[in-house]
């Protein structure tokens, strides 16, 4: 059985049609789909009971962030692989079953990782190099000047996946300890990859599973910087030497107080207050 977790937080109508997107494609009935639903105060919980009658609900009393809402919902799964979907997916063929296959007829991965797509149908970043101090710093200062290499249509071993559509065999995800619910949201797929990648486990990147995702369904831009700098710097302190967590705090508040003094010179309140806070994390 493969059980799929979707964590929600006020997005009714982005679940609804992740949900329905499910139904419409899966051909197989060996399956569970569960919601975490974390504390939405929108129509999110009504809507799935009428909606969807066989979807299991997992209420939570407060929203406890992504890795603990997922993992809330992976210790009440029966199966044997999990399937980890954002709420802002939407399938648009039979994706799950060429997935679920593909781990079935390669029992060596441990961590497999579909093909992101915008809205408009062009690619969003699916995979990528664990974060050493030159990958932070090309992704900080020169990210606009990076060509997509996420076009080729081909499978391969990765260091890490998008969480938002990673299925692992169940077996492994305890193994590893689940996710590291000191972050709450974003580096998360990074940092249990990392794990799962030093206890032997393969990760492979699957282009011929495609989802559209929407991108920030439930967080803000702000949210999603901050919680990006959190995230870095606890990856680092937790899996790097002190030396190298030095100089990464050295490049995140180097490219906060340029975002500062950008946002002071055009205008953009939004940019300095973003950065400002990030400076104080």
């Amino acid at each position: 059985m493969v059980s799929i977790v979707i964590l929600s937080y006020n997005t009714s109508q982005l679940l609804k049609r992740c949900v329905g997107s499910i139904y419409n494609h899966i051909s197989s009935t060996d399956i569970e789909l569960i919601v975490v639903d974390n504390n939405s105060n929108d129509d999110s919980v009504s809507m799935l009971r009428k909606e969807f009658h066989d979807v299991i609900i997992i209420e939570n009393k407060k929203n406890e962030g992504f890795t603990k809402g997922n993992n809330i919902g992976a210790l009440k799964a029966k199966g044997d692989y999990l399937l980890f979907l954002n709420s802002d997916i939407e399938f648009i063929d039979d994706s799950i079953n060429k997935m679920i296959d593909f781990a079935r007829q390669n029992p060596l991965f441990g961590v497999l990782g579909g093909r992101l797509l915008n809205q408009d149908g062009s690619i969003q970043e699916s995979f990528g190099s664990f974060y050493n101090l030159g990958s932070v710093f090309f992704m900080l200062f020169l990210q606009n000047l990076k060509k997509n290499e996420q076009i080729k249509e081909k499978i391969k071993y990765v260091d890490w996946v998008s969480g938002a559509f990673f299925l692992i065999k169940t077996s492994i995800f305890l193994e590893s300890n689940k996710f590291d619910e000191n972050i709450f949201m974003y580096v998360e797929d990074v940092e249990l990859c990392y794990r799962v990648k030093k206890l032997g486990y393969k990760v492979v990147f699957y282009p011929i599973a495609k989802v559209i995702h929407c991108g920030q369904g439930s967080s803000s831009r702000e949210f999603a910087i901050l919680n990006i700098y959190k995230g870095l710097r606890y990856f680092y302190r937790k899996h790097k030497t002190k030396p190298e967590y030095v100089i990464l705090d050295m490049l995140l508040r180097f490219k906060a107080i340029l975002a500062i003094g950008f946002g002071i010179v055009s205008g953009n309140s939004y940019l300095k207050k973003t950065y400002i806070k990030a400076l104080t994390i």
